[in-house]
């Protein structure tokens, strides 16, 4: 009978450690995200400092769209692929950057989480530099909305930009583009359609700007499906910017979008766990190579028809 008990007790304290943990975890805010995004600007102004960088960054566009958690992750996902660059630079052993499951919703909690994974992956980068910060204390946030989480890392994306001596270059975009790929791929397989898409001709000339008008190709087919699905589109328009404006970054950046917004996408069709590959390694890629496989994957989900008729 003691035994009984005490096993019935390590089940019932489980049980309210689960729960507590559930609290926990839903009780994250927008605000706490932002906190720790605060720490990480710190944390990278002082590595600056360390290795005597003081170019300015470029001030990036405040955006205003009301923006959901899952860009909010987006957009953590480009700052651990500026890490990335920049430990590759430095001749360190890379590290890319991995995939949740999809998410129907994803929680503030996850984008706290990946806040740390960044704090870890600097205090890394400075152990391996031999250089020595003190890590800055969680500030009182309150008030904060998920815009306000992204801009703030759209600011700290620029000062990577400074520290890997410029922007995420093409062949990273590329990588980004065929992790998207293999997500429609998918999707196809589980819809169970012959792929019967080609790609469009290679625009030997094409610039950043062809690749970011595709991905807005994508996302019309990306909302198509979301309202087939029983989905709420998610305008994004603010995001595209004229051709003589854009660069890989904006690309990249647009493209870790439509991943944000075909995770609910995924789990609604099942497939909540499958996740999105790990980025590969690719060289000598070219926005006209970007703008094909973006054309590619428009021309995939175009084959695609949700609604039951």
């Amino acid at each position: 009978m003691a035994k009984i008990i005490s096993q019935f007790m390590l089940i019932l304290l489980i049980s309210v450690a689960t729960a507590n943990s559930r609290a926990d975890i839903h009780s994250v805010t927008p605000s706490d995200v932002y906190a720790q995004v605060l720490r990480i600007e710190q944390k990278t102004l002082e590595l600056q400092r360390q290795l005597g960088i003081k170019d300015a960054p470029e001030i990036p566009k405040v955006i205003k769209t009301e923006l959901l958690s899952r860009h909010i992750f987006a957009k953590t996902y480009m700052l651990l692929t500026k890490i990335t660059l920049f430990r590759e630079q430095k001749k360190l052993p890379m590290v890319r950057p991995v995939s949740i499951e999809p998410q129907a919703e994803l929680l503030p909690y996850t984008n706290w989480a990946q806040c740390l994974r960044i704090l870890t992956e600097i205090e890394i980068l400075e152990k391996a530099l031999d250089i020595s910060t003190t890590t800055p204390p969680t500030p009182v946030v309150t008030g904060k909305r998920p815009i306000d989480v992204f801009n703030k890392l759209n600011q700290i994306s620029a000062l990577w930009s400074v520290l890997i001596g410029g922007q995420i270059t093409p062949p990273y975009v590329y990588a980004e583009a065929m992790r998207l790929n293999e997500d429609v791929s998918a999707i196809l397989q589980a819809q169970n359609l012959t792929d019967t898409a080609l790609p469009p001709a290679k625009l030997a000339n094409a610039t950043p700007g062809d690749s970011l008008d595709a991905t807005f190709e994508i996302l019309r087919e990306i909302q198509k499906l979301q309202v087939q699905a029983g989905l709420e589109p998610f305008n994004l328009d603010e995001l595209h910017l004229p051709k003589q404006q854009a660069h890989p970054q904006d690309v990249f950046n647009m493209i870790e979008m439509l991943q944000a917004e075909l995770q609910p996408l995924k789990v609604k069709l099942g497939l909540k766990h499958t996740m999105t590959p790990v980025a590969q390694y690719y060289d000598n890629k070219k926005p006209a190579d970007v703008t094909q496989v973006l054309g590619y994957i428009a021309n995939r989900l175009h084959l695609l028809n949700l609604r039951r008729d």
